[in-house]
């Protein structure tokens, strides 16, 4: 091997490690964008949780009042309702139902039309309701 064929070989090697310099370079630029952008990433991550813990406390803080609430206010119905089931039958006041006013009924009912209706009316109604032959 002579001098020129070495130092032909010396260059094509300083070529190549400076593009070994430049891609590393490139690797480590684009390494501190990453970490960068991925620290970023993490900040916005981190509020968002804390966002979301909050909404969340706050959400079960309202579930929790508005079971206190239910559980306040069925422990009378409930009191009642075992006093009851536990006291005699015939103890409990009977209430009977009262039919609706009378102008309150449908006037397309027959049995209304007959007790309180004038003949004339009768007679419009079956007019305007044949009877199916």
């Amino acid at each position: 091997m002579n001098v020129e064929q070495m130092e032909g070989i010396k260059r094509h090697f300083g070529v190549v490690a400076e593009a070994l310099r430049s891609d590393i370079r490139q690797i480590a630029e684009g390494d501190v964008t990453i970490r960068h952008e991925l620290h970023e990433h993490r900040g916005e991550i981190r509020d968002e949780f804390k966002e979301m813990r909050a909404l969340l406390r706050l959400s079960f803080s309202q579930l929790d009042q508005r079971i206190h609430t239910l559980e306040t206010d069925i422990f009378p119905l409930k009191a009642r309702m075992d006093r009851l089931e536990t006291s005699p039958p015939n103890s409990h006041r009977h209430h009977s139902v009262t039919p609706p006013p009378r102008s309150i009924r449908k006037i397309e009912d027959p049995r209304f039309l007959l007790q309180n209706a004038s003949p004339c009316s009768v007679s419009c109604y079956l007019t305007a309701h044949p009877t199916p032959s």
